[in-house]
């Protein structure tokens, strides 16, 4: 029929423009670009607080009109750049953005600014529920510093998206075991996905939050470090 047929030629249509946006991610130049533009993006969220639960009211950050943790800016910047890198990235938390970059370094120093760097580690208060693959925190690398390995990110509890000298440093609520150094490169080429062998990260059902008349009293307040 016409209208199969229409179909059917919308189809191929959007699996040649799919095809010819894939090859101009893929193109060095232009990855180079959207590299660029991640870290801007990064860069603009200086001076967001962490999370609203450590201000009391009637302080500078109390009523902020947004508020990002470690893994909060990386979701965020690629949600405001969802067109540019093709495709809107999961609601989950570092751990998942550390499966979805399979290229990963042996030395910071093979990093480029706009890499990622996670902190594999333990939390220090006992009952805390662990990270899948023990992944705790997430920064933006950006090159430079005293040693060449300044930071941004969202770091502290009562702090907000800053740069730091260095991505090592001694964290509060955990300890470190291993870090690891990521391209983004993956991303750049419009692929997002787990790949990890074990988790495929799946949208689970909803879980009211715990002010939510819904909630029930053992609901479990996810934090990243």
């Amino acid at each position: 029929s016409q209208f199969r047929s229409q179909k059917l030629k919308a189809a191929k249509n959007r699996a040649v423009v799919s095809k010819q946006e894939g090859e101009m991610r893929r193109d060095p130049a232009a990855m180079e670009v959207l590299r660029q533009r991640f870290l801007e993006g990064c860069q603009s969220y200086y001076g967001v607080p962490y999370a609203k639960r450590y201000h009391e009211a009637g302080t500078e950050h109390y009523s902020a009109p947004l508020y990002l943790d470690c893994c909060g800016l990386v979701r965020q910047v690629l949600r405001d750049l969802k067109d540019e890198f093709g495709f809107g990235v999961g609601p989950w938390n570092q751990a998942y953005q550390f499966d979805s970059l399979p290229i990963r370094y042996e030395t910071w120093d093979e990093m480029k600014p706009g890499d990622l760097v996670f902190a594999e580690g333990t939390y220090v208060k006992p009952g805390t529920k662990p990270q899948k693959g023990d992944i705790v925190h997430v920064e933006v690398f950006l090159g430079g510093g005293p040693e060449g390995k300044r930071v941004c990110g969202a770091r502290w509890g009562k702090g907000v998206v800053q740069e730091f000298d260095s991505y090592e440093f001694p964290a509060k609520s955990w300890t470190v075991r291993k870090w690891h150094f990521c391209s983004i490169d993956t991303w750049l080429e419009g692929v997002c996905r787990s790949f990890h062998p074990d988790r495929e990260w799946k949208r689970r059902d909803w879980v009211p939050g715990k002010k939510s008349v819904f909630a029930v009293e053992d609901a479990e307040d996810d934090e990243d470090q």
